[in-house]
Formats: structure tokens, sequence, C-alpha cells
């Protein structure tokens, strides 16, 4: 029973009103208070009345309670079963593997910071190291051509990659050209590519030029040419699988040719310049097998 209930405070006012009313008409009217005695004693005297007053008494103290009482048996028998929470586990993002890096395995590397490698074999052409870089000092005017030739590896060589850092400059037309040879039998057959500048001033178009080299005669592959925009500074590989012949400039696929007639051989490099101030070169070169 809560006894600042708005409802109870009201009961309790009737009460009291009703009882400082009966209080003075008890002293002011005499036959009120002889009339309320004989009453009083009438509902004393009689066991119903008693019943229904204590009833009426039990009543007005339990009756607060009931509404209480009722709803929280209800609440019990009523209470509606919780949701169950459902948990949210995002599902992870794959991560792409990096790929692989391919394992190469180097016959020659050469990068001629201390000259160049013993193996090398110069077969014309005078070679030496001009500013780290291999190339022949013959050329003395700007007239005459001077070349020359250099191998190195091993005749049983089959299926490899042979690469290098080219310095060719093309400030005029036609004046250096730079020369890749690749399943050579011996100095005079082998497999040739054969890059130089077109007869344009200040062009950085070049022309590259495959030729199978039998008895020191070059037959050209012209299905295999290609032409291509060169810096004075460039790099080559050239893939050798079986009888197909790719090249990459700069890491850009230029050729791709097959029925190679030579399937095994050494390698090798050679310059033909005109141009006695800055003849074509090579730096790291290298020689490696295919992952």
């Amino acid at each position: 029973m809560d006894l600042r209930d708005p409802i109870w405070q009201g009961i309790s006012a009737i009460l009291a009103i009703i009882g400082v009313i009966v209080t003075i008409a008890t002293y002011v009217l005499p036959d009120f208070k002889a009339g309320l005695k004989k009453w009083l004693k009438a509902i004393f005297d009689s066991p119903g009345c008693m019943t229904v007053i204590i009833i009426g008494c039990l009543a007005f103290i339990c009756l607060p309670l009931v509404p209480k009482t009722v709803n929280g048996v209800f609440s019990l028998l009523i209470t509606p079963t919780p949701t169950p929470t459902q948990t949210f586990t995002p599902t992870p993002i794959p991560t792409s593997s990096p790929s692989p890096t391919p394992s190469y395995t180097y016959l020659i590397y050469d990068d001629f910071d201390s000259g160049p490698m013993p193996a090398w074999n110069p077969v014309s052409g005078t070679w030496q190291m001009v500013n780290n870089q291999y190339t022949i000092t013959d050329v003395t005017s700007e007239t005459d051509w001077a070349s020359g030739r250099s191998f190195i590896g091993d005749p049983a060589w089959t299926n490899y990659e042979v690469g290098a850092d080219i310095h060719l400059v093309n400030i005029e037309p036609r004046i250096n050209i730079a020369r890749i040879m690749v399943r050579a039998q011996d100095v005079n057959n082998y497999l040739l590519l054969e890059i130089r500048d077109f007869d344009v001033l200040d062009s950085n178009w070049s022309r590259g030029t495959w030729y199978v080299v039998q008895n020191d005669q070059a037959i050209e592959k012209p299905a295999a040419g290609f032409s291509s925009f060169l810096t004075t500074d460039f790099s080559i590989n050239i893939q050798v699988n079986q009888g197909i012949i790719t090249t990459f400039i700069d890491g850009v696929q230029v050729s791709r040719w097959g029925d190679a007639p030579y399937l095994s051989g050494m390698v090798g490099v050679g310059v033909a310049s005109r141009y006695p101030t800055a003849p074509t070169s090579f730096d790291n070169f290298y020689v490696r097998t295919q992952p």
C-alpha cells in the first residue's frame, strides 16, 4: 500500500471528515449521541455485522496490493521469450598472394665494373672499356665504318635468355649499330639481331633486323623484323626456346619468330660505328636459364 497514492489520500480525507462530523454531532446533538451508541451496540452485538466490518477493513487494506500482485504474477506467466541476438561475423576478404618471383640460374653476368670477364673472346675489333662499358676503340672517322665482334659461352647451351643494357647514340642517320648474337655454333654460324637507327636525322626510331648467318653470310628473316622507339640507353632481352626466338626491349615484346636453324650455341655482342665520340657500347650483360 502506497500512502502517497492519490486514491488512498482521497479516502483518508473522506474518513477524516466523517470522523470530525460524527464527533461534533455527538457533543452537539444529544439524540444523535444516543442513537449512535444504540447503533454501535447493535453492530458489535451482531456477529454478522462484525464479520462484514472485519472483511471490509481487510479489503480496504489489501485491495491496493492486488493490482501489483496480479501484474507480478502475469509478468511471470506471460513474459515473452527474448529474441536471440544475432551476431554478425564478417566474411574475411581473401587476399591475393603475390606472384612468385621467377627463379633464374645465371650462366654469365658481367657488369664490366672491373673490366670484361676473361672468358670473352674478341674475334674482330679492339675491345676495351670506355666509361665502364664494353665497346670497340677502332672508330676514328665519321666517314669510315669500324666494327667488331666478341663471343662468350658454351656451344652446348640450348634454351636460355640473353640480355644487356645498350648505349646507342643516334644524333645522325646511320652512325651506330648494335649487334647481339645467339645460338652461335662458331664465329661464322649464328643467329644475329642488328639494331640500327632509321635514315632520319635526330630520330629515336630504330629498326631491328634478324639474320641467320651461315658461313659468315647473313640471310635476313623479314618476318622477324621490327621498329621501336628507343632512347639512347635501353635494355634488351632475347629468349631462345627450341626454335622460337622472342625479343623484348625495355620489357616490351617487339618480335617473335620460329624455325630457327640452330638449337644450341654461344652468345656474343657486336658493334658497327662511324661515331668516334660515342660508339655503341654494352653493360650488365647476362645469360640465364629460363624459369
